[in-house]
C-alpha cells in the first residue's frame, strides 16, 4: 500500500496494482483511523 497525505486528504493505492486507481479519505478521518490503529482499537 502507498499513502500520500495532503493537508485535506489522504490518497491510498495498492502499489502492485496501480492501474486500479486510488481511494480518497478526508484528512480528519485518516488521522482518526491512524490513531485507532496505534491505540489497537481496531
Amino acid at each position: 500500500m502507498e499513502v500520500a497525505e495532503t493537508p485535506r486528504t489522504a490518497l491510498m493505492r495498492d502499489s502492485q496494482n496501480r492501474h486500479l486507481g486510488h481511494l480518497v479519505f478526508p484528512a480528519p478521518e485518516w488521522r482518526a483511523f491512524l490513531g485507532d490503529v496505534k491505540e489497537e482499537q481496531l
